[in-house]
């Protein structure tokens, strides 16, 4: 009848509506907040939540057509018929075709994850079993990546508390070195010389603190030959005694690398180098 259709234009033109709006607003905090994570995530919700109103749409023209096609108006009065106007819509190849789609869409989405991968992911996805050393498929990656992939492994050692495995990263003569946020000076330094001295600096930073989330972020690289230079901020969140601290320092680490048999290994790391 024609309050029954006026009704069920007015709900359909209502969540069309909520609809756009989802829609719009996901596209304003996708191009105004493009570096915030919880843009992302809001994103997502409301991609997800306009799909569902957009769907009112969709089925109401799904079931437009199918009374259409009805070979009987009976039909209509009758719910036992339910599969009959599916039918009516939705042939065998029609569907074979959607499933086929729907296939090579989900196939293209993997392969462009796994080709387009950042150098932290390839690092993560080559190191299953969190071993700190690289593997077999990495060592054939560009000596940016492999270095990239030691800076990811030791933030992973460190956020797991894992000392052995931080410390099997670095050169038999390795030096890590504390500017103790004074660049420009070098008599506060404190400084740990050999694998026995920087496993226990480790284990002394990992009493005191417990790193929730540590990245190194915008690393500048210098190759030459069998050697690397990085410099890189660091943001982390950290737990110690007085509680959460968050701390962002701006070229913060130094790291020098040198190649050899075993490939790239850590030979001196300076940290807290920005001033506070």
């Amino acid at each position: 009848t024609r309050g029954d259709r006026w009704h069920v234009w007015r709900i359909v033109s209502q969540e069309t509506l909520l609809a756009g709006l989802c829609f719009a607003t996901a596209l304003a905090l996708s191009t105004r907040l493009p570096y915030a994570r919880y843009a992302w995530l809001m994103v997502g919700l409301l991609l997800w939540q306009g799909v569902i109103y957009i769907s009112a749409l969709r089925a109401s023209v799904w079931s437009s057509v199918s009374e259409s096609r009805l070979p009987h108006p009976e039909y209509l009065a009758s719910s036992r018929t339910t599969g009959r106007r599916f039918s009516s819509m939705v042939t065998d190849r029609r569907a074979t075709r959607w499933l086929l789609g729907a296939s090579v869409v989900g196939a293209l989405i993997f392969f462009l994850a796994i080709w387009f991968a950042p150098e932290q992911e390839r690092a993560f996805r080559t190191n299953p079993h969190q071993r700190p050393l690289l593997a077999g498929e990495l060592m054939r990656e560009p000596p940016e990546t492999q270095v990239k992939a030691l800076i990811f492994l030791e933030a992973h050692s460190a956020l797991r508390g894992d000392v052995e495995s931080a410390v099997r990263l670095w050169d038999h003569d390795g030096v890590l070195r504390d500017a103790n946020y004074t660049p420009a000076a070098t008599t506060d330094d404190r400084t740990w010389v050999g694998l026995g001295a920087i496993r226990q600096r480790y284990r002394n930073e990992f009493q005191q603190r417990r790193y929730l989330k540590l990245a190194h972020t915008d690393a500048s690289i210098v190759i030459e030959g069998d050697r690397a230079w990085v410099v890189n901020d660091l943001r982390a969140e950290i737990m110690t005694q007085g509680g959460i601290q968050r701390v962002y320092l701006s070229r913060g680490d130094r790291w020098t690398f040198r190649k050899g048999r075993d490939g790239w290994r850590i030979v001196e790391l300076v940290v807290n180098r920005a001033p506070r």
